[in-house]
C-alpha cells in the first residue's frame, strides 16, 4: 500500500525566524520575521523607500527594490513571452 504525503497548511518555521530589519525615519526596527515584514506589506504599512536587510544582503536595499515585497515578482522565462503576446481582438455581436 502507498503513503500519501501531504503539505501542511503552516508556515514553515523558518518564516517565523527572526531575520529581517527595517529602516524608517532613521530608526531601525527588528528583527522581524518574513511572515510580519510581508504582513506590513499587504497592509500598506511600507513604503518602497523604506530600507530593509537581512543576512545576504551586501547592504540595505529599499523595500520597492526587493522581488516580490511590494510588487509581484518578476514572470519565469517562459512567461515574459507570453505576456508580451498581443491578445487576440475581440469581436462584438451587432445588433447592441
Amino acid at each position: 500500500m502507498s503513503e500519501l504525503h501531504t503539505l501542511s497548511p503552516t508556515p514553515s518555521p523558518a518564516a517565523d525566524r527572526p531575520r529581517w530589519y527595517l529602516a524608517r525615519d532613521g530608526e531601525r526596527q527588528g528583527p522581524l520575521t518574513t511572515a510580519k515584514l510581508y504582513a506590513m506589506a499587504g497592509e500598506d504599512r511600507l513604503d518602497p523607500t523604506d530600507l530593509v536587510w537581512r543576512p545576504g544582503f551586501p547592504a540595505w536595499r529599499q523595500a520597492g527594490e526587493v522581488a516580490g515585497l511590494l510588487s509581484p515578482p518578476p514572470l519565469p522565462q517562459g512567461m515574459r513571452a507570453m505576456a508580451g503576446a498581443e491578445a487576440p481582438p475581440l469581436s462584438f455581436a451587432s445588433g447592441e
